[in-house]
């Protein structure tokens, strides 16, 4: 139940959410949104031989694709440890954000997903909750999307 809440949640957020049986087809899907477009991928385990193009300045990439460490069904939302192979700028640059997130570490409630953090040793020196697109209104309330980070963000349930 918690992957259907999960998908339920994050979909009414405005994500896109697809579910994959395997890695081997998550990497079939995240080859087919990159295509040839320039693309920011974190080391994850799985995706090793997906053919990327790398832009030589990561603020021209189009897509990045991070892997989530724990996920909230109750929020929608995922949470990204700043790692070796997983900087922040893979989240925050492209204008599109693809985020891998395996069905078993979806936790019911963001109190568990935050116990899943806390209990890493050492301690991630940066996380990042998505919850979506990025947002922002200004003092006359106009929404502008995009505004600090990607317009689209994909989750890719795996399992």
């Amino acid at each position: 139940m918690t992957v259907e809440a999960f998908t339920a949640r994050a979909e009414s957020l405005g994500i896109v959410v697809r579910r994959v049986p395997d890695m081997a087809a998550c990497r079939t899907a995240v080859a087919g949104i990159i295509q040839d477009a320039p693309a920011l991928v974190d080391a994850i385990p799985g995706l090793e031989e997906l053919a990327v193009v790398v832009p030589d300045d990561p603020w021209n990439s189009a897509v990045g694709v991070s892997e989530a460490f724990s996920a909230a069904a109750e929020a929608g939302a995922v949470a990204l440890c700043q790692a070796p192979g997983s900087p922040r700028r893979t989240s925050l640059l492209p204008p599109e954000h693809v985020v891998i997130v395996h069905a078993d570490r979806i936790r019911d409630t963001y109190q568990e997903m935050i116990d899943d953090i806390a209990a890493l040793d050492p301690p991630p020196t940066g996380v990042q909750v998505v919850s979506g697109a990025s947002r922002s209104g200004d003092i006359e309330s106009a929404m502008i999307h995009g505004m600090h980070g990607p317009r689209l963000v994909r989750f890719l349930i795996v399992g």
